[in-house]
């Protein structure tokens, strides 16, 4: 076994701000400023999920014979009839919006019409709506006042693609009506006419586009629409999904052709960017969009780091629930909307308002900064000093934002910080600088580290041609590919993975997840069984958790995230051992051959 020392990544800084707007096709039409700003400011809102499809405990992906494992599978006509039965008699827009207010929230995006085509408010253009429905209420509206009396910015999510609407080309699911009976130039019409609505009734602040993947919705249908808002309500926030989907990563250069105000990353964080807004869209629960009671919810430190992440990476968090089909929230989804907003109530002022730096984010760590004051949000704690990149501006006072003052330790271009295990906060401590400037004068920088972090991982040697990253591969985040068998793979050919990893201090583990592929048309199985083990001096280790795992037959290459629960338990060095299944089975081609085990991540939380 080979010892590794693991090393943290850095990413490029970037720092100044930019917007693009109307596309290739409108270069000069720019979202408007003052709007875009007062947006970013916000920096969280609260996003709901909610129709008719919930009735069946689905999306508007489950209508019909769809392909995917993720939704039930609800045939046409019964799903395009959901609306007759759907009666939320205990909705109450006062309470919704009231609890977005006390969640901290300071801006609420509400879905107006899914891909399902199914409407929330009473629409002209159509009778598939909310008044055709025994509840008969245009909830829309009860939303759209109920945010201004309570101060909380108000937006809308409307679906590009339609597959109820006759003149809409889209046949999802099995759809049976001939396409040449469509006509996308009278869908184009009644979208139109529905953005009117929006705008003008509903005085709706965002448009969120989704939907517009579909090739029967160009590039230049995009551009049009993004004007055509543009000049009906310069004020409107618009996203960038109104236009063809675009590559994230791509820079202002190749972005600039597509229209929208802001990137829109979805159930992930977005990368470190202070040039481009962006907000990253994320479920409260893991997985699903719209309210399924068997899903876990997120616990309150996990939504916590993700807001400090996206903040401190400079975006905004667009945090997902959804309602009951009766009207209700979730009372567990409330809870924790509720406890996220009595965090925020006493730490808020690190997050609204602020952009993402000067120290970038990395798994420990990020920081936000406002007018003289850089907020260093600490995530963990696995050693005692924290080393952060020096800045060329002077601190005249450094403390723990609702705590005591700390000092701090100058060697050479770094800043060296410890502060004692019963002054750190529960959550998370925020470090507070305080500079003699103006903290957006300086410029975007190394994320903080803890330099006399001695983790390490020991490695069982993978085989030469499949060996990765080595340790690294194990513990960056990144995770491989099924169709790219190198880079953040490592192949064990005939026999099993093990490593044994030293987390530096002791730690409460609660569960240990390992990536692995499953491709076995090139002779690669899931392992059969996965044993943890732990420790608290790299001596004597006892089970902390097994799983076994039953190998089927599969015909796709496919990426799994094997997860061992483990009764909680402190330790500082943690075995995880994946058993091979050596040889491959009788009933695939290469029986008696020896079989292969590819792992990319291990994670321990």
């Amino acid at each position: 076994m080979k010892r590794i020392l693991l090393l943290l990544a850095i990413t490029i800084p970037t720092l100044a701000f930019s917007q693009w707007g109307g596309g290739e096709k409108y270069p000069d039409l720019k979202p408007n400023k003052e709007s875009m700003e007062r947006f970013e400011k916000m920096r969280f809102g609260v996003f709901m999920h909610w129709g008719p499809s919930i009735m069946r405990g689905t999306s508007s992906w489950g209508r019909g014979n769809h392909p995917y494992d993720f939704a039930p599978r609800v045939p046409i006509n019964e799903f395009d009839s959901l609306y007759l039965q759907f009666n939320p008699v205990l909705f109450d827009a006062e309470d919704w919006i009231s609890t977005v207010k006390k969640a901290g929230a300071k801006y609420y995006v509400i879905t107006t019409k899914h891909h399902d085509g199914f409407c929330i408010w009473d629409s002209e253009y159509t009778d598939y709506d909310m008044m055709s429905t025994p509840y008969k209420v245009d909830v829309l509206k009860e939303l759209s006042e109920e945010c201004e009396k309570q101060g909380v910015l108000f937006g809308t999510y409307y679906s590009i693609c339609d597959w109820h609407h006759p003149d809409y080309p889209g046949r999802y699911g099995g759809d049976p009506r001939p396409r040449e009976n469509s006509n996308m130039d009278e869908y184009r019409k009644y979208l139109y006419n529905q953005m009117d609505e929006l705008v003008d009734k509903y005085n709706t602040n965002i448009l969120w586009f989704d939907g517009s993947w579909e090739s029967d919705w160009t590039h230049e249908d995009g551009m049009d629409l993004y004007k055509y808002l543009r000049d009906k309500n310069d004020d409107l926030i618009i996203n960038n999904r109104v236009d063809k989907k675009q590559n994230l990563k791509q820079r202002t250069e190749h972005l600039a052709k597509f229209a929208g105000d802001y990137k829109t990353p979805e159930q992930e964080i977005g990368e470190y960017d202070n040039e481009l807004p962006w907000e990253s869209c994320m479920t409260i629960t893991e997985g699903g969009w719209h309210f399924n009671p068997r899903l876990t919810i997120k616990s309150l430190q996990e939504l916590i780091n993700t807001l400090i992440q996206t903040v401190g990476g400079g975006g905004n968090l667009l945090l997902n629930i959804g309602p009951m089909p009766d009207g209700r929230m979730d009372m567990f989804h409330k809870k924790r909307l509720l406890e996220l907003g009595a965090w925020l109530e006493n730490n808020g002022e690190s997050i609204y308002e602020t952009d993402g730096g000067p120290f970038k984010p990395n798994e420990y760590s990020a920081s936000t900064r406002k007018g003289n004051k850089i907020y260093l949000h600490v995530l963990d704690w696995p050693a005692e000093k924290l080393s952060i990149p020096k800045i060329d501006q002077e601190i005249v006072k450094s403390y723990i934002l609702n705590g005591e003052e700390f000092e701090i330790k100058y060697k050479s271009d770094l800043m060296e910080v410890s502060i004692p295990e019963n002054h750190r906060k529960s959550r998370n401590t925020i470090l507070v600088f305080e500079i003699d400037g103006n903290v957006l004068d300086i410029e975007d920088t190394d994320p903080a580290v803890f330099m006399n972090l001695s983790s390490s991982v020991l490695l069982q040697e993978p085989a030469d041609k499949f060996s990765g990253n080595g340790a690294k591969s194990l513990t960056n985040k990144v995770e491989g590919v099924p169709s790219n068998l190198y880079e953040e793979w490592l192949g064990y050919e005939g026999i099993g993975f093990e490593a044994a990893i030293d987390l530096s201090t002791s730690k409460t583990i609660s569960k240990v997840i390992i990536g692995c592929m499953d491709n076995q048309d090139q002779w690669i199985f899931l392992p059969k069984k996965i044993d943890v083990l732990v420790s608290a001096d790299n001596e004597n280790f006892q089970s902390a958790g097994i799983i076994n795992i039953d190998l089927k037959k599969s015909k796709n290459a496919v990426r799994k995230e094997i997860e061992i629960p483990i009764n909680p338990v402190k330790a500082r060095y943690v075995k995880v051992i994946a058993h091979s299944i050596v040889n491959c089975p009788e009933w695939h081609k290469g029986a008696g051959g020896k079989a292969w085990l590819f792992v990319d991540e291990v994670k321990v939380q």
